[in-house]
């Protein structure tokens, strides 16, 4: 008996199996879109400042920096600040930043003045950028260089997480 059954139940297993198949392939197809969405394509952010310089992020806002982009290949930067930057000035030629070097500790500060006049030397201590870890220190500068109008307008949270 169950051999006879199996002869005339050929047809409707050999249809049963390509319908498994076909839903088999749509999950897996579903699962593999979804993993490469999920882990290629994390959030990100990105604002124009001036002169081939930005401001963005990916994947985690606590890796917000300053960066330059390549000329020849809009999609490869070099990070000039990094850190979690928080807040950012600028006028035509000079960007004014406040950097946390670790998102988690707000009690250490950095703040920096780029000059994007010329061509950029990733040396901290040259022409184009100068670091403070002083507050008063930095503020002397500005005063000094004339820059101490320019207002920080673009301010983040603090807690980036």
């Amino acid at each position: 008996w169950c051999r006879q059954n199996r002869n005339i139940h050929t047809s409707d297993y050999i249809q049963l199996l390509a319908i498994i198949m076909k839903y088999l392939k749509i999950v897996l197809t579903v699962g593999i879109i979804i993993t490469l969405f999920s882990c290629g394509f994390g959030e990100s952010e990105e604002e124009k400042l001036i002169n081939g310089y930005y401001i963005g992020w990916h994947d985690l806002e606590a890796n917000r920096n300053i960066y330059i982009k390549d000329s020849s290949n809009p999609h490869i930067g070099q990070v000039i600040i990094s850190g979690y930057v928080y807040s950012v000035g600028f006028d035509n030629r000079f960007i004014l930043a406040k950097s946390l070097p670790n998102a988690e500790n707000k009690d250490f500060k950095t703040y920096y003045i780029l000059d994007t006049d010329g061509n950029f030397n990733t040396n901290l201590d040259n022409n184009n950028l100068q670091r403070f870890f002083d507050l008063d220190k930095f503020n002397d500068a500005l005063i000094k260089k004339g820059l101490d109008k320019i207002k920080f307008d673009k301010n983040y949270n603090l807690n980036p997480y």
